[in-house]
């Protein structure tokens, strides 16, 4: 609905038709419209020091050049922004959003809890100890959520004075954006106790979150996930092969895809407890399956 100066005139009774426009632009100028004025004064005077003056500053031209100058700043701001190197932007851990009600339900015994920032940039020939955790989880590392200088948040849980967990979380890919993967671990055995998902973003979400799923996952090592490298190609049909009794929740193209991308988060998360918490002892698991696999390859 259009409303013009004449309907504005019938309700107010104040002025008629283009009278409105043309008392409006005789009123007299405002404190703040001639300090305003002044400003805008000056600054053209600092741009055009031959003395364009207020005169250019509201001509077409100088409203251009004011409107470009209010915007320069933004413009040099986002320019410093985008150049900015990918890893500056791309080290995103991955940390508990409450802890201390998280610890306390994975083990309500919990008195006190520690956190511990684990970096491969601070350990000692940490750049090859990064590639060897592309190695040994098989596949290419994700730049923004698996670069070289993510940090690790590793919680240790005590009671008293006794350890008695271990956890920690990690960022892998989905179909539907990143997905959080946190493991509960046994501070002695290595084995999880418990895992969970932080976030999940999933078609598959409610079958992934499944208590009776995730149950199959309490007991396995890292050198379970190894063992299954080799019973993948050696013997697909062994029994022994903890982890291929582990199936999908769907058939669906999406839901297999955040399936395959859960089972990766919780490898990765042992190989990187085995590196930071345990010493490597699950190492030893790791050379052997390399070392049958090449034999299989050498026989063919």
């Amino acid at each position: 609905m259009m409303i013009g100066l004449a309907d504005v005139n019938r309700t107010t009774g104040y002025l008629q038709g283009r009278g409105l426009a043309n008392r409006w632009l005789a009123r007299p100028m405002s404190h703040r419209r001639k300090e305003r004025r002044r400003a805008v004064e000056a600054s053209f005077e600092v741009l055009h020091p031959s003395g364009a003056g207020l005169r250019g500053a509201f001509s077409p031209c100088g409203r251009r050049l004011a409107w470009l100058a209010r915007l320069f700043p933004w413009m040099l701001l986002s320019l410093i922004v985008a150049s900015w190197p990918t890893k500056a932007c791309g080290a995103i851990g991955c940390t508990l959003n409450n802890p201390a009600q998280d610890l306390k339900f994975l083990y309500p015994e919990v008195t006190s809890f520690k956190e511990e920032i684990r970096e491969f940039r601070l350990l000692p020939e940490g750049k090859k100890l990064y590639a060897g955790l592309k190695e040994r989880l098989g596949s290419d590392l994700d730049p923004v959520y698996e670069s070289y200088d993510t940090p690790y948040t590793i919680y240790s849980v005590f009671k008293g004075d006794q350890l008695i967990g271990i956890v920690h979380g990690v960022n892998v890919p989905g179909k539907g954006g990143v997905i959080q993967v946190f493991l509960s671990m046994d501070p002695t055995t290595g084995q999880i106790r418990d895992f969970f998902f932080q976030r999940l973003e999933s078609r598959a979400a409610r079958a992934l979150r499944d208590k009776d799923f995730r149950a199959r996952f309490k007991g396995l090592t890292l050198a379970d996930f190894y063992k299954h490298d080799y019973f993948s190609v050696a013997d697909p049909t062994n029994p022994a092969d903890r982890v291929a009794g582990i199936q999908a929740p769907g058939k669906e193209p999406d839901q297999i895809f955040d399936f395959k991308a859960t089972l990766r988060g919780v490898r990765k998360n042992l190989i990187l407890l085995d590196l930071f918490v345990y010493d490597r002892r699950f190492e030893p698991f790791y050379q052997r399956t390399r070392d049958l696999l090449a034999g299989k390859r050498s026989d063919r």
